[in-house]
């Protein structure tokens, strides 16, 4: 048995926390936005070094992400001084395009899908962040954004995974404090699953991580949850504690990228990790007797 680990990846060119990610695997994705200061800066990643590309029209961060490198999505956001969004920006592999806005400003929600079929659900509608707290869902087409199942607690900044037809959204931030609940998205309506062992206390990525039947999330201090379909299990820490930084690709090849941590110089890292799960190898042997 080869023990799951995460190992280092190549560097982000500006560190920055609270951003939007599009990942689909360690080696190919984008991440964008983030803060402080707002920026729109968008960087490519191929598996060893990110790259950076166009910038978005609008700089912000608390924003939700979900696509692929070369067609993605970024919804909603915030930037100073109190400025909650409800734009979206579509990537095409080179350049960011203004398209529909969300149907009401969104900050910190949770995100999954495609550009053509994507999934915002939660967050914040405005500062501060607790009091406004919302459990709505939004859909979206590649055009335009209808409102889906409502979730069934209210809350931001949690771990999410998955399509539109089935996802999930666990642990996180609620109005009163932090939760344990995993929610699970069925095209039309949620439910509550299986609650994950220690994604709480802090808030962790906000890039969608993995599926129904596999997913992963990330902690605010350096903690890691694995989901197999039926329960969450803790699995090896990553190195570099910190929260709020981009998730995405698989929960088996997956990458955290940048966060926040006042223990960290400067508090905003460019840090990567990867991570790989655990690997059972079978060994068989003949054995004869003579």
């Amino acid at each position: 048995i080869t023990a799951a680990a995460w190992a280092s990846g190549g560097s982000l060119n500006t560190g920055r926390t609270l951003g939007g990610s599009a990942i689909t695997s360690g080696t190919s994705g984008i991440v964008f936005g983030g803060s402080s200061p707002y920026t729109g800066k968008t960087e490519s990643y191929d598996g060893s070094s990110f790259s950076e590309t166009g910038d978005m029209n609008t700089a912000r961060g608390y924003l939700s992400g979900f696509g692929t490198s070369t067609a993605a999505v970024a919804a909603g956001g915030y930037n100073a001084p109190n400025n909650p969004q409800s734009l979206v920006e579509e990537w095409n592999g080179s350049a960011w395009s203004e398209e529909t806005n969300l149907p009401a400003a969104r900050k910190s929600a949770g995100n999954c899908g495609t550009l053509t079929a994507g999934l915002v659900m939660g967050g914040a509608t405005a500062q501060p962040y607790g009091p406004n707290i919302v459990n709505t869902t939004f859909e979206y087409d590649g055009s335009s954004w209808t409102t889906g199942g409502t979730l069934p607690e209210a809350k931001g900044q949690a771990a999410s995974g998955g399509t539109q037809t089935a996802a999930f959204y666990a642990g996180g931030r609620t109005a009163p404090g932090r939760s344990a609940k995993t929610a699970f998205y069925n095209g039309s309506s949620w439910s509550e699953g299986a609650d994950v062992v220690t994604i709480s206390p802090s808030s962790g990525g906000m890039g969608a991580t993995g599926t129904t039947s596999a997913g992963l999330g990330t902690s605010g201090d350096n903690l890691t949850n694995i989901y197999d379909g039926t329960a969450w299990a803790t699995s090896p820490n990553y190195s570099t504690a910190r929260n709020r930084g981009f998730g995405g690709a698989t929960a088996s090849d997956a990458l955290l990228v940048g966060g926040y941590s006042p223990s960290l110089t400067p508090n905003y890292t460019n840090n990567t990790e990867e991570f790989n799960e655990e690997i059972e190898t079978l060994n068989v042997e003949t054995l004869t007797q003579s």
